[in-house]
């Protein structure tokens, strides 16, 4: 069965989340060009890539090929898409009917949970990086009162 309207948002709100955060599930990878941006995730024998939202699904033939990230650089024609060896990707259509979609609702609770700890995992290290530099700005203050008193 194709996924629901609401599978694609969370899909979308997956995607536009990773814009901001490439490393936060885990096999993705952000690669861009001028003007392109796209991010790619491997999960289970499937490519998922999109820019703010999710573009296309693309099945790993053989599961197990190994697949390579190109970087882009500043040529807008610059193809980003990843390379494979000693296998293929097939695009699938949206309105393909298969077990692919089956995978991605497996795989899209544990997407989101991934990044939501990132995310967390980000804002803590932000907390404490702040909390450093108020203890350090404190201790200035505190020897400069001394030094005036």
């Amino acid at each position: 069965m194709v996924l629901t309207d609401e599978e694609i948002k969370r899909l979308n709100r997956l995607f536009s989340n990773l814009w901001s955060c490439r490393g936060g599930v885990k096999g993705s990878w952000g690669a861009s060009s001028f003007r392109y941006h796209p991010t790619f995730i491997r999960r289970n024998g499937l490519l998922l890539s999109g820019e703010c939202d999710w573009g296309s699904l693309h099945v790993i033939s053989p599961a197990d090929a190994r697949v390579h990230p190109v970087y882009g650089d500043s040529r807008y024609n610059m193809s980003v898409f990843p390379g494979i060896e000693n296998g293929e990707f097939i695009r699938i259509n949206r309105s393909d009917d298969g077990p692919w979609w089956d995978v991605v609702r497996q795989e899209l609770p544990l997407m989101e949970a991934e990044l939501k700890a990132s995310s967390e995992r980000a804002r803590q290290a932000q907390q404490r990086a702040e909390d450093e530099l108020i203890a350090k700005r404190q201790a200035k203050l505190d020897a400069a009162r001394m030094a005036l008193s």
